[in-house]
């Protein structure tokens, strides 16, 4: 299309302007919402309960954006945990004597890049978890999404910790419910492992949890999900930190806790109605900061966009978007087509 007129561009920002404010990242279980708030005890009343309940809230958020479980001790960051109060955006109770808390994403995240840990974003891959507990023949279950009971909330607890999306199976019937406990406790993890695509899960975990002698429950947990499978033994929230440590280690990078502007060039933009869409899905894509329009020539774009992270971080993301298709770089320009 031929080059906007400057007022046709600025109709066009002031459009996307608009649109932008109503429109949130794309749906999807892998896209986290609340990566800088968590839920913790609060034991009491009074500002020393509250700090305590704010530091414990804190240390969550930091496991969960660095993907490493010693983040909060790390020297840099903990100053941080120390003043976690000045970093408060917003605070609630939750019931049950627990209180959520809110912290400024900024904070933390420039607080990370200044500490030299990796940064993981609001995209997270998502696990199917295959959980059969045994504590004798005639008392095997197998934990489904509809399943209650302390075993299944002990392992959300340490997803949510970890910014880990958790699908469970959606049991059948008898026979197929049965099946599934024979494969998990024979380790036949091939049709566990087949199910990952109907679930739309990135990686599946199994876990064996087998009563011992005086009933407490001993669980083998092994990830499938990386080049070779990974295992452990422990406990329900084992499972977790083991599939959360293989992700943070090929997905956190010191690399995306940087803020960087990036150019970028987009193709197949034939009209004002695609012209606004795409701009809006790069506005919308979680690690960006904000977006200036270059300029325009024939169908292709140009914006200067600054994001949390580097090239290959805003390559990821508007991939896993889905409207976009990359193409060969162009003039030191990352560039994709635009699909309507």
């Amino acid at each position: 299309m031929a080059r906007p007129t400057a007022s046709l561009r600025r109709f066009c920002l002031a459009l996307c302007a608009t649109l932008a404010a109503s429109f949130g990242v794309p749906a999807g279980a892998a896209t986290l919402t609340n990566l800088y708030q968590s839920t913790v005890p609060q034991a009491g009343r009074g500002e020393p309960a509250q700090s305590a309940a704010f530091q414990e809230a804190l240390r969550d958020v930091l496991i969960r954006v660095t993907g490493y479980r010693d983040a909060p001790s790390n020297p840099a960051l903990a100053p941080l945990v120390g003043d976690a109060r000045r970093y408060v955006q917003t605070f609630r109770p939750a019931g049950g004597g627990q209180v959520t808390v809110s912290f400024d994403g900024n904070a933390i995240e420039n607080a990370v890049a200044a500490s030299g840990l990796p940064f993981w974003g609001r995209e997270r891959p998502t696990v199917l978890v295959w959980l059969a507990i045994d504590r004798d023949p005639a008392q095997r279950l197998l934990i489904g999404a509809g399943s209650p009971g302390d075993e299944r909330r002990a392992v959300e607890r340490a997803a949510a910790q970890r910014g880990l999306p958790l699908v469970w199976p959606t049991l059948g019937g008898a026979e197929d419910r049965d099946a599934r406990i024979e494969d998990i406790l024979l380790d036949r993890h091939g049709p566990l492992a087949a199910a990952a695509e109907r679930y739309a899960a990135d990686a599946v975990l199994v876990g064996r949890a087998v009563a011992g002698a005086g009933g407490a429950l001993a669980i083998h947990w092994t990830f499938l999900g990386g080049a070779e499978p990974a295992s452990v033994q422990g406990q329900f929230a084992d499972g977790v930190h083991l599939a959360a440590d293989r992700f943070a280690a090929t997905e956190a990078s010191t690399a995306a806790a940087r803020l960087s502007d990036v150019a970028l060039a987009i193709s197949g933009i034939d009209d004002l109605a695609s012209y606004a869409a795409a701009l809006k899905a790069v506005e919308s894509l979680s690690v960006v900061r904000g977006v200036a329009v270059g300029e325009a020539f024939r169908d292709v774009v140009t914006l200067r966009v600054k994001l949390r992270g580097d090239a290959a971080v805003l390559r990821r993301a508007m991939l896993s978007n889905g409207r976009f298709e990359p193409q060969e770089a162009s003039g030191g320009a990352l560039a994709f087509r635009w699909r309507p």
